[in-house]
């Protein structure tokens, strides 16, 4: 409350200081209408002077009363608080862009017809996170830690990351030293293939985490709503990025399948091999465990198993970011060339004959459209070049890996004769083959959907 009183004490003057002023001001009235060398007391008899003191004792009257209601009010009503209007979302959409935006009055409600309707059907859908789970991918392989961490648990997570990052790397290294040391053709080619796709996975870890601020602001940038006023544009723009969206989800949840199926494989292939005493993938074991108490082998293969699940999180999570990233900023730049495409129409009122202050008004709508479809391709280049940035040394990693990972598994199937044991790797093979079409068809369907849904 003093905070409160000290702010009303500065913009409102105290009771005292305008009664001082209004008996001051009363005075030098008094000395102007009754001039003269006569006493005080003499100019008080006249009836003139006392009509005037009523008055000046009726305004001192009304001045005190304000006064004290100002400070009682000062004390139990805090200064109302300038209004400031909220910042718009994007600024590219300016006054004067022709008959199908707010000219003029942005904060006049807009017509019927091209007001969005009320409910759940005029407010546009949330759309959905697509993003969220290779975010707990991300955070669960050990690469990109979560932003509301606390500090301990900052430094836990930092140190469970760098313990399974070093069986993810001890176990690539210990496989590059027993594949120098095999002296079959077949053997030393499928483990040069495993290799690849290993390296390619590290190779991915590092281009992440060098670009993880471009990818953080590029997230940012699937937030952005464009303040698009003509109705028919904000439908087709909303509608574009909700079937973008459905879509990625769907093809996500089939990559995640593809996951499960990739880590299964995995497993089931080093388990088989233990289980028959046919180890392909090297083992840590510097206390000699097994031999020594004959423990089981979910203890000492803690590290080829970790880093089968961490190469299939990674390449995974690297599938569905690409991919996911591709489609969501691809519908985004889509919307603002159709906005883009917009601003370029000439206004249909300029076509007429317009003179003197109608056709400064059209000079300076031209110019202000002009201007905005400037920065909107500005936009557009800028949000080209950072998504080029960051996803292009990732597709090429991610290109390379699937092309040793297609490689490899042919390669597996080819070396051994058909059997029910080789069943497993042949479904995995056949799941990641048919999951990529399906999202290549995903893609060029998300096209064309946005070339037919653009407003005519």
């Amino acid at each position: 409350m003093e905070g409160v009183e000290a702010s009303s004490a500065t913009c409102r003057p105290s009771a005292s200081r305008l009664i001082c002023c209004n008996v001051r001001f009363a005075r030098r009235r008094e000395e102007a209408a009754f001039p003269g060398k006569g006493s005080a007391a003499d100019r008080c008899l006249s009836p003139s002077y006392m009509e005037h003191s009523a008055r000046g004792r009726e305004t001192e009257r009304c001045v005190r009363t304000r006064s004290a209601g100002w400070a009682r009010g000062a004390a139990r009503v805090p200064p109302s608080p300038r209004r400031v209007r909220p910042p718009q979302v994007s600024e590219m959409v300016a006054s004067g862009l022709g008959d199908g935006f707010r000219r003029k009055n942005r904060s006049a409600p807009l017509p019927e017809s091209d007001a969005a309707p009320q409910g759940s059907e005029g407010a546009p859908a949330a759309p959905i996170n697509f993003f969220a789970l290779n975010y707990v991918l991300l955070a669960l392989s050990g690469i990109w830690p979560p932003d509301d961490l606390a500090p301990p648990a900052r430094v836990t997570y930092i140190v469970l990351s760098s313990i399974a990052h070093f069986f993810f790397f001890y176990s690539s290294i210990t496989y590059t030293g027993a594949m120098m040391g095999i002296d079959s053709i077949d053997k030393a080619t499928g483990a040069l293939c495993d290799l690849f796709v290993i390296y390619l996975s590290i190779y991915k870890i590092f281009v992440l985490l060098k670009n993880k601020q471009l990818i953080r602001s590029l997230v940012e940038a699937l937030k952005f709503d464009m303040d698009v006023q003509y109705a028919p544009l904000r439908r087709a723009c909303r509608e574009h990025e909700e079937q973008t969206h459905k879509q990625a989800t769907k093809l996500t949840f089939m990559y995640y399948m593809v996951l499960l199926s990739v880590d299964a494989t995995y497993i089931f292939m080093f388990l088989r091999a233990e289980w028959n005493d046919v180890v392909g993938i090297p083992q840590w074991d510097p206390l000699s465990l097994r031999r020594t108490n004959n423990l089981t082998f979910f203890f000492y293969a803690c590290v080829p198993i970790s880093a089968a699940l961490m190469s299939g999180i990674h390449t995974t999570v690297f599938d569905t970011m690409i991919l996911s990233f591709s489609m969501g900023l691809g519908a985004k730049i889509d919307n603002l060339a159709r906005l883009l495409r917009t601003l370029e129409e000439e206004p249909k009122h300029a076509a007429h004959g317009v003179h003197g202050d109608g056709l400064v008004e059209v000079h300076r709508e031209r110019l202000q459209r002009l201007h905005d479809a400037v920065r909107l391709h500005q936009r557009i280049i800028r949000f080209v070049d950072e998504l080029e940035s960051a996803l292009s040394s990732m597709s090429l990693a991610q290109l390379l890996e699937s092309l040793a990972a297609v490689c490899l598994q042919a390669y597996r199937l080819t070396a051994a004769p058909p059997s029910p044991a080789e069943a497993v790797p042949l479904i995995n093979f056949c799941s990641g083959f048919f999951s990529s079409c399906g999202s290549c068809a995903g893609v060029e369907k998300i096209l064309r959907q946005g070339a037919r849904t653009w407003p005519q």
